[in-house]
């Protein structure tokens, strides 16, 4: 089952006068962001989550490597697994991050030979030969979303 979540957020910082994006979208309307967290909190909750550079979006969120528990079961659960836990990730989902996954890595070099994680649109063209992020269009995130899975769907088999 794949899940795309896509939200408009309200900004947090004030403003006296009306915001209006590039896009034409009105900044000032949106969910709030506390809202949004928790209705992404709930939706991970035990998911695997696909995305390409997928830990800032996640630390935007407050969602990064520790997370906030689904319950308070969990919370008293997730304290009690912290104590015996040694490393190792406790957030109740799991990542699956396309820009760090070491083969999609081996696309892009730094001058050094050393690996460097390769753009999304270039791991897209070269391995689902697609094209996504054209030249004069807008950015789109659901896109992004989509090649993103669909990159990891490819080498599943491999990464688990």
């Amino acid at each position: 089952c794949s899940i795309l979540f896509s939200s408009l957020s309200k900004l947090i910082l004030p403003s006296k006068k009306s915001r209006i994006n590039r896009n034409g979208d009105n900044l000032d309307i949106g969910v709030p962001a506390s809202q949004i967290k928790e209705e992404v909190s709930n939706l991970l909750c035990g998911k695997i989550v696909v995305g390409h550079s997928v830990e800032g979006d996640l630390a935007v969120l407050g969602l990064g490597k520790k997370r906030l528990p689904c319950s308070e079961e969990e919370a008293a659960s997730d304290a009690e697994e912290e104590k015996e836990a040694v490393g190792g990730e406790n957030r109740g989902f799991e990542v699956r991050d396309t820009a760090t996954y070491p083969p999609f890595m081996r696309c892009a070099t730094h001058g050094n030979g050393r690996p460097k994680m390769a753009k999304l649109k270039d791991l897209v063209k070269a391995r689902l030969n697609r094209k996504i992020q054209r030249a004069g269009r807008f950015h789109c995130c659901e896109e992004d979303a989509v090649a993103a899975l669909d990159l990891y769907k490819s080498v599943w088999h491999e990464w688990e």
